[in-house]
């Protein structure tokens, strides 16, 4: 998966410490973790910028994940979660997400997710706004 890195000005780096509940039987951090870190990556990230009418008036679904498994991150390891947005069309918003140990120069895991912009009232997907992409920016 190529990821275009020069977008984390326009994204969000987060901090996590590894706890016990998310080691798996082998000693490292579960798949399953790493797909409720980035769920809470991209969430965390509109919920940061968004202004409270926007959040009222939409909400994003997760149609897409596509994730590569680079490197193991172990108990009590310090993270950095980073996220930032690709390409939009129509109702849909690629959103990139790199995990790594903090200090680290190589990702421990990459991922590609597609998200549907969802209007609350209707309950239907809608083409994201200019406003929407105004606020990533």
């Amino acid at each position: 998966m190529k990821m275009k890195n020069d977008s984390y000005q326009n994204g969000r780096i987060t901090e996590r410490t590894v706890a016990k509940n998310e080691i798996d039987e082998l000693g490292h951090v579960n798949n399953a973790e790493y797909v409720k870190w980035i769920q809470a990556a991209a969430t965390e990230h509109w919920f940061a910028i968004a202004p409270a009418e926007l959040i009222e008036k939409y909400v994003w679904f997760c149609s897409r994940h596509e994730i590569d498994y680079k490197q193991q991150l172990f108990i009590d390891d310090l993270v950095e979660i980073r996220t930032w947005l690709g390409s939009t069309k129509g109702a849909r918003f690629d959103r990139f997400i790199d995990i790594r140990g903090k200090g680290s120069e190589k990702p421990a895991v990459m991922a590609r997710t597609t998200w549907v912009l969802i209007d609350r009232e209707m309950q239907r997907p809608v083409r994201v706004q200019p406003e929407i992409l105004e606020i990533f920016r």
